[in-house]
């Protein structure tokens, strides 16, 4: 849905007059004068002087941003409440968020804006004074309206014809705009009322319905049953898009499966169809760029600070017996705070027509060693060691023929142990006592190895064991699927964990820093 900026002081007739200190100074600077050339009854005004900058230039242009400023603070003391409900009246329009973006409006978007200026050579000091006529402002401020007014009974049409179809993209976006025009309306009849000063005519500008109504009709819309995934994709855009800042930039997240960190193909299939919403509306960026190599697991604050980004979008899915309940949030990325959230429930017969899974797959093989990471894990690490993939380390899919690179960093000298845990079951050693020196600690070393994404695929869980001694050695068999040779770990699970955590000499103290971390990966035909 298209915003409207309600007074922006991008000036659409500005005159700009310079009069310099060689003669008689401009009748203007002398506040009685000013008022006898321009009355009350005829002009907005404000008058400003600056004396601070480098050179001649930037004084005056600092003078005539402090008259545009101080004009638009006296338009705003008149945009008051009484006359903010007595437009919303008149427009038929009583929704609290057009009074309330009515009487915040921080610039100015006026026809008949005139800046005059002087610059006193001898005292460095520049002079502005911003006049607006009233009767221009109005005149174009009534056409504004009355356009505003056409568009609304447009876009109602469009929006209603479109309900009746059953298209519901074309009913949301048709009613949106009509929302929008409501408050281009209200806008345009508050500039009118504060630039006339006797009472406005407001013939033809009443619309046939009010925005209450274009609201109830847009809900009713939105609260039907999706019948696609493309519905739900746009249900959450929709509801998510009502509560971002104008022009935010969203940086797409994945969908989770429950309480887990992996997404399946439904995740995947909203998470493509909210970014293909987002650029065209939000202009969100990428998760990925072309040979962008993340130098730390946060992966999302970097292409989020490289990008300008401000915005992380993330989903859950929770399986119902008839449904899944899909939740959206978008938060903001160095605050941390939550800012919208949305939520759309899919039946499962949609997901099974359109061949998707809700659920991970495998995710049920790998529960098991996923409950034998969480118990005993290392309490008060007395070392940091990260691994990343050169997709981050949030959200990461990878799908059938995809290389996977692994980095490390540490923040001591040591040994590092790299086990993955496969979709099938299978405990892959990768790396076995890789070392690290003293000259590469704190810094993200690209592990040798490349890794190719094949079958199994589902859920995989890398970990990496750290410590400053070397591990003792792993009892390992080769093992070969479809072609491929894996050293697979013989060991049960729970065992190498209390070896690599703190079992028998291998204890954490002064003398053996441990620490682990871990990785969780959802691969994709």
């Amino acid at each position: 849905m298209k915003r409207f900026r309600i007074i922006s002081l991008l000036l659409i007739a500005e005159l700009c007059l310079t009069v310099f200190a060689f003669g008689r100074q401009p009748a203007w600077l002398d506040a009685e004068k000013r008022e006898q050339l321009y009355s009350g009854s005829q002009y907005l005004k404000a008058f400003a002087t600056n004396s601070s900058g480098d050179n001649q230039q930037e004084i005056l242009n600092s003078a005539c941003n402090n008259a545009r400023t101080e004009l638009a603070a006296q338009i705003r003391i008149k945009i008051d409440s009484h006359i903010i409900d007595e437009v919303s009246e008149i427009s038929g329009t009583v929704h609290a968020q057009i009074r309330m973006r009515i009487k915040s409006r921080t610039n100015l978007e006026l026809t008949g804006l005139v800046i005059k200026k002087h610059y006193d050579k001898k005292t460095k000091t520049g002079y502005a004074l911003a006049l607006l006529d009233r009767y221009r402002a109005y005149l174009a401020a009534i056409d504004e309206a009355h356009q505003a007014h056409s568009s609304i009974e447009t876009y109602l049409r469009s929006g209603d014809s479109a309900a009746e179809a059953g298209k519901m993209e074309e009913a949301i976006e048709a009613y949106s705009r009509c929302v929008a025009m409501f408050l281009r309306l209200s806008e345009s009849l508050a500039i009118a009322r504060v630039t006339h000063q006797t009472p406005i005519s407001i013939e033809g500008l009443t619309p046939s319905i009010t925005c209450a109504e274009v609201h109830k009709r847009l809900s009713e819309v939105i609260n039907q049953p999706v019948a696609s995934t493309s519905d739900a994709a746009l249900i959450l855009a929709h509801q998510l898009e009502s509560q971002v800042p104008d022009g935010a930039k969203i940086l797409p997240g994945a969908f989770y499966y429950e309480n887990s960190e992996f997404t399946s193909t439904l995740g995947e299939r909203l998470k493509m169809q909210l970014m293909r919403k987002f650029d065209r509306d939000w202009r969100s960026i990428p998760m990925l760029r072309s040979g962008f190599t993340p130098g730390s697991r946060d992966h999302i604050r970097e292409v989020t600070e490289l990008s300008g980004a401000d915005w992380i979008m993330e989903g859950r899915m929770l399986p119902t017996k008839k449904s899944v309940d899909v939740m959206v949030s978008i938060i903001g990325i160095r605050s941390g705070q939550q800012t919208a959230i949305g939520f759309v429930e899919i039946p499962n017969s949609v997901i099974v027509d359109e061949g998707l899974e809700v659920e991970p797959k495998d995710y049920i093989k790998i529960k098991d060693d996923l409950k034998k990471i969480a118990d005993n894990d290392i309490r008060d690490a007395n070392a940091i060691i990260e691994i990343w993939t050169d997709r981050g380390s949030d959200g990461i899919v990878f799908h059938q023929g995809d290389t996977i690179r692994l980095r490390v960093r540490s923040s001591q000298a040591g040994y590092v142990n790299i086990l993955n845990l496969m979709s099938n079951g299978v405990r892959t050693v990768l790396y076995q006592n890789f070392y690290i020196g003293q000259d590469m600690v704190n810094k993200g070393i690209p592990l040798p190895e490349e890794f190719g994404c094949y079958t199994p695929f589902g859920c995989e869980t890398i970990i990496a064991s750290f410590a400053t001694q070397a591990f003792p050695l792993l009892h390992t068999t080769s093992y070969a699927f479809e072609g491929e040779s894996y050293q697979v770990l013989t060991e049960d699970l729970k065992d190498y964990l209390e070896m690599t955590r703190s079992s028998g000499r291998f204890k954490n103290d002064e003398s053996n820093a441990l620490a682990e971390a871990r990785l969780h990966i959802t691969t994709m035909e």
